[in-house]
């Protein structure tokens, strides 16, 4: 089964979630409301640079997207 990338919001806590802070996310025309995973994994580093370079790639095609420090998210749990 192949992942789906989706953007989700990751700036409004809610109970169960987890916290992410400091970090570099690839986000949907630079909202952080529109963060975007790879099936369950964050599109995110602490390391800008990786960030950067994971957004030259191929991964992302079809979207618009650019790198945004969030001091803080909230992403669901992975299993």
């Amino acid at each position: 089964m192949s992942k789906i990338i989706f953007a989700r919001d990751v700036t409004a806590p809610k109970m169960g979630l987890m916290v992410y802070t400091k970090s570099y996310w690839v986000c949907v025309d630079g909202d952080p409301t529109r963060a975007l995973f790879y099936g369950t994994s964050p599109q995110c580093n602490r390391n800008k640079a990786i960030v950067e370079h994971g957004i030259k790639t191929n991964l992302y095609n079809g979207w618009n997207v650019s790198v945004v420090y969030l001091e803080t998210a909230f992403v669901p749990q992975r299993n």
